[in-house]
Parts: structure tokens; C-alpha cells; sequence
């Protein structure tokens, strides 16, 4: 059992310290405690058990989502969960037989921080927040109702693919695979970028910072419409393959149209968990959905300022035009 270090293990020859410095090697400590904990997958590596990883979220979600007088330590508490996060996605536990990115058979780890997040929101106290108009209790609501979006409609579509890729034979069907494999890794590509949205939803930050909130609620509604848009919602069998119409053919271009720009505009947000999130999705969606014009967008915008470049995502003027 490990013991948590004092203040006296730190600085043992210390003489009598006044209240501002007894605060700042507390704070030194907490932050400590907060990275050895967020490094747990690189430490244990091949070790990693599902015990180790959930008392470990446990631990860093309470610090992340309550409220806490201590605003510099939940903003680390914070951005070592959303790391932590990112790192579950690439580790495996040791003698599960999951794959990667897996807490269990079809959920990944971080719809279960989604979910821890959710529960210690809905047990919290929402006294203090009554007069937001997004206040704790309607967030967790709504927050939910992603959650269960998500499941239904990606992850479940996830395990229909996959099940339909395992029966299907390599030697007959060598077409079907590659597409399901694609098909695959798109979901899990979306469902990752979703469920790190998610994650901003319910953050204290959110609750004081209502244009945050509001910001990453319009984000997720955009991405459920394009989503549905793009068509890798449904399971498509080798047996009853066929030919979209033309209206679901319009709505798909126009979706891979407003997943590159959504992407890009990601890489503009100040959370580094969502940029790494929105590159690693734009992999796996830019052969097939960045046109000519996409392109020339993109080459737009990496030719541009940084804040001329931010303004041109958020649709106010066009590269290289003049302020009024």
C-alpha cells in the first residue's frame, strides 16, 4: 500500500514556514500525486489491470468535475484525466484479450470516464447552481442522453460491423473486409472525438463559463447531424449491398464536407486532447472526403495567421480579405 507523502517528505531541514508557503508545497505535492497517477499506463505498460485503471479514474474524476476551492489543482486534475484518457486509447490490459482502447467487450475507456464523470455530477450537490441557466442537474441530463446516442448509435453499429467482418471469408470476400476494416476504424474514430467532447460537458468551468458550455453543446449537435449524414451508420452486408439514392448520396458529400471543416475547426480549440483527438479522426476521413475544394480550404488556412485563420474557420471573412 502506497502512503502519501507529507509535506515534511519533501522538505525534511525545512525551518518554520508562513501559511503561503505550507500552501505552495501542498500544491507541489497534490500535483505530483496528480502526474504519477495520469502516468499509471506508461508505468505499468504490459502490467495494466482494470483494478489499477479505475481506482486510478476514480480518483482523478473526483478531482476533475467537483467542485473544488482549489482552482489551479482541478485544472491539472483535469488535464491529466483528458491525457490519461488519451493514453487508455493505446494500451491494453494485461490478460483481458480486449484490444486496445477497451475497458470491456465494445466499450471503450473513455465512455467509462464519460460515465464515471455523469454519476459524481448527478450525486453532486446542485444548490449553487440554480440560477445558470444550464445548471448541473439539466448538464448530467443532457450530458446522458449523448452518452446513450453514442452507444446506440455508434458503438452498437461498431459490434454489428464487426460481427458481420468475422464472417466473412478472406479468400471470397476480400472487397467486404477491407471496406468493414475502414468502416470500423471510421466509428471508433467519430465515437472517440464525440466522447472527448462529451467529457467538456460537465467540467466545473463549464457550469461558471456558460459560452464554453454552450460552445461544446453546439459542437456536438453538429457532429450527431453529420454523422448520420455520412452513412457509416448502417451495417452494410456483402448479401444486400446497394446503391444509395441521389438525396443520400447530396447529403453525404455535404456531410464529408462539414466533417473536414468541423475537424479543422477542432484544431483551433485550446484543449490539446481535442486537437490530438481531431487529427487522428481527419486520418482516417481524408482520402475520402477532402475534394479539390476541400483542399484548397485547407492549403487556405495553413497559409494564413493564426488569428486570421481562426476568424476564416469561424466563417467571418475569407483568407488574406482586409479587417473593416
Amino acid at each position: 500500500m502506497l502512503l502519501t507523502p507529507t509535506v515534511k517528505d519533501f522538505y525534511p531541514e525545512q525551518g518554520e514556514d508562513t501559511d503561503d508557503s505550507i500552501f505552495q508545497k501542498k500544491l507541489q505535492i497534490q500535483q505530483f500525486a496528480l502526474s504519477q497517477l495520469a502516468s499509471m499506463p506508461s508505468l505499468f505498460k504490459d502490467r495494466l489491470t482494470s483494478q489499477h485503471v479505475m481506482l486510478v479514474l476514480n480518483l482523478l474524476v473526483k478531482a476533475a468535475y467537483l467542485k473544488s476551492d482549489n482552482n489551479e489543482i482541478q485544472s491539472s486534475a483535469q488535464f491529466k484525466l483528458f491525457g490519461l484518457v488519451g493514453q487508455l486509447q493505446k494500451v491494453s490490459l494485461q490478460g483481458s484479450g480486449l484490444r486496445k482502447g477497451y475497458c470491456k467487450e465494445n466499450e471503450l475507456w473513455c465512455m467509462r470516464v464519460n460515465k464515471l464523470a455523469n454519476k459524481v455530477m448527478e450525486d453532486a450537490d446542485e444548490s449553487d447552481d440554480q440560477d445558470q441557466e444550464l445548471d448541473i442537474a439539466s448538464l448530467a441530463k443532457r450530458h446522458k442522453k449523448y452518452l446513450k446516442f453514442v452507444d446506440k448509435n455508434i458503438s452498437q453499429v461498431r459490434a454489428q460491423v464487426a460481427e458481420e467482418l468475422s464472417s466473412l471469408s478472406e479468400d471470397s470476400d476480400k472487397e467486404m473486409i477491407i471496406k468493414h476494416k475502414a468502416q470500423i476504424r471510421q466509428l471508433m474514430a467519430v465515437e472517440t472525438l464525440f466522447l472527448n467532447l462529451t467529457l467538456l460537458v460537465l467540467v466545473p468551468q463549464a457550469i461558471d463559463n456558460q459560452k464554453l458550455v454552450i460552445e461544446t453543446l453546439d459542437d456536438i449537435e453538429e457532429l450527431k447531424e453529420c454523422y448520420i449524414n455520412l452513412g457509416i451508420n448502417k451495417v452494410q452486408s456483402s448479401k444486400k449491398a446497394k446503391k444509395a439514392d441521389t438525396d443520400e448520396l447530396e447529403a453525404k458529400q455535404e456531410a464529408q464536407k462539414v466533417l473536414i471543416d468541423f475537424l479543422t475547426s477542432m484544431l483551433t480549440k485550446p484543449q490539446s486532447f481535442l486537437r490530438e483527438v481531431a487529427n487522428a479522426c481527419f486520418k482516417h476521413f481524408c482520402v475520402e472526403c477532402v475534394d479539390e475544394e476541400s483542399l484548397w480550404r485547407l492549403l487556405g488556412i495553413v497559409g494564413t495567421a493564426n488569428q486570421e485563420a481562426g476568424d476564416f474557420m469561424e466563417g467571418a471573412k475569407e483568407p488574406g480579405e482586409p479587417d473593416d
